[in-house]
């Protein structure tokens, strides 16, 4: 690698436990010319780094996702924009080969790596975009979702990953997508109505708006152990996701849609509550907490739409 091409940008929030693996996986590669954590207001003590290319920046409150990569791209000037989760890790090599995409066709705006779990299985990293159907499907108990009308996900991708090649993708999850700087900067940076959530689809659909191409490079590979920052799948990421999913529909389908797919996801809520609670009601062991996690997450989409916020 002749300069180096790519300004990484990793947003913690209570994630000193892993993000010193994900900056050592970056600092490795001489392709890297800086690296910017920044910070979320975090309870916990982010770990002291040495190295020249690493800086910190801590905001005085949880500003969210969207706007924490903005504050990092501030101090962008390399060609190429990483974002990387805290609790992810790439290696140089598999780096080379996202910078490698890029630098062969000016169309592409991003380009992101097969996600693994820690435990080697794959995760894939990408998706299809999300449309009313198969957004609401996942809420509403015994429907067939196998059809690619309720499907958000790239059905069977074993041939997709076994092509070992770049594939065209709708979007690519944030959790490490390389970028062009200029594409990130004509948008402005990334939408800061997007608290959490759905900022990488949003991404997706503006590339495919000015008519660039996003890839996924399954010849490159990304360990992502996932919701570290988030603390897991709570009830409250559970709404999070829900809102901003709303917020993307709303932003790129109609407010209409948006509506409609919020009346469904609390309708198939409601239903799978009460089944929950007639399988409580029979002496079904295991049931109560779940019925007790949708009570939550109804609560939740019920403060989040009166304050138009994702709490």
């Amino acid at each position: 690698m002749q300069n180096p091409l790519v300004d990484a940008i990793i947003v913690t929030f209570r994630s000193s436990a892993t993000v010193r693996a994900a900056v050592d996986s970056l600092l490795v590669s001489e392709a890297v010319a800086s690296v910017t954590i920044v910070d979320n207001a975090s309870s916990d003590a982010l770990p002291a780094f040495d190295d020249s290319r690493v800086a910190v920046v801590s905001n005085p409150t949880n500003v969210g996702f969207a706007r924490a990569v903005n504050t990092g791209l501030r101090y962008a000037t390399s060609p190429y924009t990483l974002l990387l989760n805290p609790d992810a890790e790439i290696s140089d090599e598999s780096l080379g080969r996202l910078i490698h995409e890029l630098e062969c066709d000016e169309q592409i705006a991003m380009v992101g790596p097969l996600l693994m779990t820690p435990t080697g299985s794959v995760a894939l990293g990408a998706r299809r975009f999300s449309k009313l159907w198969n957004r609401t499907a996942p809420f509403w108990p015994l429907l067939n979702r196998k059809s690619l009308h309720f499907d958000a996900e790239y059905g069977n991708s074993l041939p997709m990953i076994r092509s070992n090649k770049a594939v065209p993708v709708d979007y690519l999850w944030g959790a490490c997508l390389l970028a062009r700087r200029s594409f990130l900067e004509s948008l402005g940076g990334l939408d800061e109505r997007f608290f959490l959530y759905s900022e990488d689809e949003d991404l997706g659909r503006q590339a495919r708006r000015c008519g660039y191409k996003t890839l996924l490079v399954t010849s490159a590979r990304a360990v992502h152990i996932g919701s570290v920052s988030s603390g897991g799948r709570t009830p409250l990421v559970r709404a999070r996701q829900i809102y901003a999913n709303r917020q993307l529909l709303e932003k790129w389908e109609g407010a209409e849609k948006a509506k409609l797919f919020a009346v469904g996801v609390k309708l198939g809520l409601y239903l799978y509550l009460g089944l929950y609670l007639t399988l409580v009601a029979a002496g079904v062991r295991g049931r109560k907490a779940r019925a007790e996690e949708i009570q939550h997450v109804l609560y939740l989409l019920h403060g989040m739409a009166k304050r138009g916020s994702a709490v």
